[in-house]
């Protein structure tokens, strides 16, 4: 799949569309690499076309070692390979099931699947903002060691992407960026350049 980053995104889009709420939040079919790493990558090569600069996106579906490629020409010259990964984890995947299947699921609490009853049962539990970017800011930085222990090359951006609608102010990506630092940071990897971009809101932010 390949296009400038204005029809690869509007075909992005109208792909997401053809699915379902629940396919897609059930990451059926085709879903799962859309959301994970197309869309990621669509929305971060948008956000680097400017007037007078053309941005050519390309992303590759067989598992291999980049998920991506962007060429930049025009008064900026650029071409680099992006990899994409995303903060998910099982109890995600199961608010997700339960979105689909109830139309509601708690956003935070204990969750967990009863095989006996053959069904899902979740807790709702209060939190705050700040137990919110603790448990994110490790997620990331998993993902990131994850990603750096399997090789890194001089000329892949990292992109780290995550879902959350609580995360907007910019306020609160400070303090998120500030946790990821005091936690050992992003820097070292040998990746080109380092991005986080929270899928929920379009925020795409420079990490390293």
């Amino acid at each position: 799949m390949k296009g400038n980053a204005y029809a690869f995104a509007s075909e992005v889009d109208r792909q997401i569309e053809s699915f379902s709420r629940d396919e897609f939040l059930e990451k059926k079919g085709r879903c799962k690499r859309l959301r994970e790493e197309i869309l990621p990558i669509s929305r971060f090569a948008l956000s680097l076309k400017l007037p007078g600069c053309e941005v050519e996106v390309e992303v590759f579906e067989d598992s291999g070692p980049v998920d991506g490629r962007i060429r930049v020409s025009g008064f900026r010259v650029d071409e680099f390979d992006v990899q994409a990964t995303f903060v998910y984890d099982y109890t995600d995947s199961l608010r997700d099931e339960l979105l689909a299947r109830q139309g509601a699921a708690p956003g935070f609490g204990p969750i967990y699947r009863d095989k006996q009853f053959d069904g899902i049962i979740a807790c709702g539990q209060a939190t705050d903002v700040e137990e919110t970017l603790d448990i994110l800011s490790l997620a990331i930085l998993a993902r990131f060691q994850n990603k750096t222990e399997k090789g890194a090359t001089s000329n892949t951006a990292l992109l780290i992407s995550f879902d959350d609608v609580t995360l907007s102010q910019h306020s609160v990506w400070t303090r998120l960026l500030e946790r990821i630092t005091r936690q050992g940071g992003l820097s070292g990897s040998g990746f080109k350049q380092i991005f986080l971009l929270n899928c929920a809101t379009n925020q795409l932010y420079r990490a390293a």
